[in-house]
């Protein structure tokens, strides 16, 4: 039998052991952590020392996969110090059927997981409120406001354990309503069923539901654009 020790480089207990010379506790990262055997006065100790919280939990994930793969592992040396080899690492879509969960996505490593798509965040109210009218729109705002709230429980998931937090968009996805409303204004001078992306009206509408979206979200680390043929999205027209 051991004792379990699991905690950062300021953990009371990791400080004796390193005082007492037991445990060399190395520089680590937010993410980095040592799993280290060792003894204190005559006992054996297994020690985790994770750099933050997200260290601590990859740290007692390795150890549970060492244990695995060897259960006598803890009987001989063990001593193991990891730093991730990359910065951001995603994991796409954990909000939806079929895609990991934001626990998975932290059991296997990961620590970013995408949530709604950016496009469909944006009610565009301080833009023009004739986007999504209530009135005259009810289904298509009740679309937005539903992608709004799963979004705000996606981050409160991700948040919970750590995670950062991205939004995927294609460039771009308008809502449908603003083909009518502002015609010339934004369409393609050979198609009025298409965006076009040189006209001054469609660049303000992109770029004011960007704006909106991080403002609203700002527990949003990174935006993914994806450029190329899109494809309609609830209320939100795509481009082909």
């Amino acid at each position: 039998s051991f004792n379990l020790i699991v905690g950062g480089t300021d953990s009371p207990w990791v400080q004796r052991l390193a005082d007492a010379g037991a445990l060399n506790v190395p520089s680590l990262s937010e993410e980095g952590y040592l799993i280290q055997r060792t003894s204190y006065r005559g006992l054996p100790f297994v020690a985790i020392v994770g750099g933050g919280s997200l260290g601590l939990a990859y740290g007692a994930f390795r150890l549970t996969e060492l244990l695995r793969i060897d259960p006598e592992v803890l009987n001989g040396d063990l001593s193991v110090q990891a730093e991730p080899a990359m910065a951001l690492r995603l994991v796409s879509s954990p909000g939806l059927p079929n895609y990991p969960s934001p626990e998975d996505a932290l059991r296997w490593g990961f620590n970013a997981v995408m949530i709604e798509p950016w496009p469909g965040l944006a009610l565009y109210d301080g833009f023009d409120r004739a986007v999504f009218d209530p009135k005259k729109h009810p289904e298509d705002r009740a679309w937005v406001e539903a992608n709004r709230a799963r979004a705000r429980q996606q981050i409160d998931a991700a948040k919970a354990l750590h995670l950062k937090v991205v939004s995927m968009g294609d460039v771009f996805q308008l809502p449908r309503q603003a083909l009518s409303l502002y015609g010339p204004q934004v369409t393609a001078d050979d198609n009025p069923t298409l965006f076009c992306i040189a006209r001054p009206k469609t660049k303000a509408l992109l770029a004011y539901g960007l704006k909106e979206v991080l403002a609203d979200f700002p527990e949003i680390d990174a935006i993914m654009v994806r450029i190329g043929e899109t494809y309609p999205l609830g209320p939100l027209a795509g481009n082909p």
